[in-house]
């Protein structure tokens, strides 16, 4: 049985998008044989608003087959999915997560704002740790040449006891300009750098606030650029973009 799925890219953070699929994919070594044969970094199985129900709702793995609570810029990629390819015209849109309902504003020119999940520190006597709707440790480095150099760090880090669920681990590098920052997160599931990532794009932009008193920073990711305005730690907004890059026939046999 062939089915097909839209790979949509949010700052080079690539999922692919299933639509109504009735479960058929929700197996993790399915997850796992889809990834493998049209690489992404996570599956989305995004359903439509029920008769009762005003909101589309997801379930969201990562490439590992695990279950992510959120993912910022995966949520843009459903957004995208709804506005250009099931021809959605609100331009207020609502997704039901895991981590809760989240709000999707449409900009145009295929920008997308994310509300995203309460921002709050997890207290840690060592890292600056935090959970964005799914948990992150952030690190300041003194350079951004070559974030490899830190990827033993980073993975160790990762499955640390300190934390039984696991955390993905953001670094980011200060600039000369004091509201943009370099990051890239190590992500759980993926267990890998991404070239983007939303909720580590919020919890850079929360150890920004409360470091330094930013309330928006700009985050360089190796994808693209994230904006994260922190006015508001309940819910935080984050501003990128998201573009189609291809379709992929899955067949359910192979």
């Amino acid at each position: 049985m062939p089915l097909k799925s839209s790979l949509i890219s949010g700052a080079g953070n690539t999922f692919h998008i299933f639509y109504n699929v009735n479960g058929l994919l929700s197996a993790p070594d399915l997850v796992k044989k889809i990834c493998q044969k049209f690489p992404a970094d996570g599956v989305v199985f995004l359903k439509q608003p029920t008769a009762a129900q005003t909101f589309y709702s997801w379930d969201f793995y990562n490439k590992d087959g695990s279950v992510a609570e959120m993912c910022g810029n995966a949520v843009r990629c459903a957004g995208y999915y709804m506005e250009n390819i099931l021809s959605q015209p609100d331009k207020n849109l609502e997704l039901m997560t895991t981590a809760g309902l989240i709000q999707i504003q449409i900009l145009g020119h295929h920008q997308y704002q994310v509300g995203m999940t309460k921002a709050f520190i997890t207290p840690h006597k060592k890292w600056f740790a935090c959970n964005t709707g799914v948990p992150h440790v952030v690190i300041e480095i003194p350079s951004a040449d070559n974030f490899d150099q830190h990827k033993v760090m980073t993975k160790d880090l990762r499955s640390h006891a300190d934390f039984p669920m696991g955390t993905n681990v953001t670094l980011i590098k200060l600039t000369s300009n004091e509201n943009n920052i370099q990051a890239v997160s190590y992500e759980r599931g993926v267990e890998d750098f991404t070239l983007a990532c939303g909720t580590g794009a919020v919890a850079a932009a929360l150890y920004m606030d409360i470091k330094y008193d930013r309330k928006q920073t700009n985050i360089e990711m190796p994808g693209g650029k994230l904006t994260v305005d922190m006015t508001n730690r309940d819910q935080p907004l984050m501003t990128g973009p998201a573009k189609h890059l291809k379709d992929c026939i899955y067949e359910l046999n192979t």
